[in-house]
């Protein structure tokens, strides 16, 4: 637990960007 939800919330971000 920890690389996926950063690995999701970077790809959210980057998206979002």
């Amino acid at each position: 637990f920890g690389v996926a939800v950063e690995l999701h919330m970077a790809t959210q971000k980057e998206g979002e960007s």
